[in-house]
């Protein structure tokens, strides 16, 4: 309110009068002269002389004048830069992915988004974990999976799909094929399934024939769990059980060591990538261009 009372105070001095004042706030005079009495009983003391053809501006009201000029000088230039900020590539920018897309996706799109917009000040966090972006602090949320109706904008950035896979000793040690994979439910029993840690130790997965179209589904126990896929994968590594992975990853970490597709003639549903931020129709920069980045990183990538 005061600050207010303060801007009318300077729009009377700079039009000269308390009619030049209310034309250009587009507020009638009346209202003017109440807020600037206002102002002048709250100070405890008169700002202006006023007759009826001038008005002269007191000792203390020259003091005042220039304090209100250097709050408005300020308040536009906070006001330019906040707007300024929404069209350049500049500035901090907090993006949270599943570990899965970190070093595949994020990183890679984002270190390429510097070499151009060196401005852009990035923080990138991996967490297979839904946050609370707001909690948090977090720009830009890229989540795995179906996404719950909420007030945070979404954007579809691509699918990628889930394989089934092993360790070749461990394939051997417990006499693995496709076929008895989908016929004998007690050597899925048998099987260590390796969850994530949200998934409890039910599993079921659905799967389907590439070639009939076929579906079914797979149910497991769990008996190895892991709050990332650095671990699901560790296992993996250390033939100690079986889990589904992203598939753009099988061949990467098939490079290293020899991994399995359990279900060679089968496919498991798309799964899709979203990125999820709360601004509404008012989209940073910056974070409009990390989102692009990222989008055009999986183009190609991703079913």
């Amino acid at each position: 309110m005061n600050l207010r009372y303060m801007m009318v105070f300077l729009r009377v001095v700079d039009c000269g009068s308390i009619s030049g004042a209310a034309e250009q706030l587009a507020i009638s005079k009346s209202v003017v002269s109440q807020q600037l009495s206002a102002l002048e009983k709250a100070l405890g003391v008169s700002l202006l002389n006023r007759t009826t053809r001038t008005q002269i501006l007191t000792p203390a009201g020259r003091d005042f004048y220039q304090q209100c000029q250097k709050i408005e000088k300020i308040s536009q230039q906070a006001w330019n830069d906040a707007q300024e900020a929404q069209h350049l590539p500049v500035g901090p920018v907090t993006i949270t992915a599943p570990h899965a897309l970190i070093e595949s996706v994020v990183a890679p799109a984002i270190v390429e988004l510097l070499v151009n917009h060196p401005g852009i000040r990035p923080t990138i966090l991996a967490n297979d974990q839904r946050i609370n972006l707001i909690d948090e602090g977090v720009d830009l949320a890229i989540r795995v999976g179906d996404m719950p109706n909420s007030n945070f904008k979404q954007r579809l950035l691509g699918r990628f799909s889930e394989v089934l896979c092993a360790d070749s000793r461990y394939v051997k040690q417990m006499n693995i094929s496709e076929a008895a994979l989908i016929d004998d439910k007690e050597l899925r029993h048998q099987c260590d399934y390796i969850a994530n840690a949200w998934q409890g130790g039910a599993i079921q997965h659905r799967f389907i024939h590439s070639e009939t179209g076929t579906v079914g589904d797979l149910s497991f126990n769990a008996t190895r769990f892991a709050d990332s896929l650095p671990v699901v994968i560790a296992y993996l590594k250390g033939a100690s059980g079986l889990a589904f992975i992203p598939d753009f990853l099988m061949s990467t970490i098939s490079e290293e060591k020899p991994l399995v597709n359990l279900l060679p003639n089968h496919h498991s549903d798309p799964v899709s990538v979203y990125g999820v931020h709360g601004f509404g129709k008012h989209l940073p920069h910056v974070v409009e261009l990390c989102l692009n980045a990222i989008k055009k990183k999986m183009d190609g990538m991703f079913v």
